[in-house]
């Protein structure tokens, strides 16, 4: 199982429509100096900045969604909809991005 590459920035009130997770510092999550790279020492090819999820062939990993389907997808794609990049350090907020909460994987926004 695999957090969201999503954070929650405690400087938001709780209402504001971006604010989709409870994690407050991301510390294991998807970014830099997550516990994923610091704590258990994984470089970024090995899960160290998208939350223990390690790339496989092409860059790829196959997911398992609740539903039960499975599909090939990119890190890129695990996050997309939010602003998170490999290199951002994990204690940024990553928002899930208005203009893109359909391609938010994560949760029905």
């Amino acid at each position: 199982m695999v957090d969201a590459p999503m954070c929650w920035d405690t400087n938001l009130d709780g209402s504001d429509p971006n604010q989709v997770d409870g994690n407050i510092a991301c510390i294991w999550n998807w970014g830099l100096n997550s516990g994923w790279d610091t704590f258990i020492g994984l470089d970024v090819n090995h899960g160290g900045e998208s939350g223990g999820v390690t790339p496989r062939v092409t860059g790829g990993v196959n997911t398992c969604f609740g539903d039960g389907h499975v599909k090939r997808l990119r890190l890129g794609d695990m996050a997309a909809g939010t602003t998170f990049q490999i290199g951002q350090d994990a204690n940024d907020t990553h928002f899930v991005l208005s203009n893109y909460k359909e391609k938010y994987l994560w949760d029905n926004l």
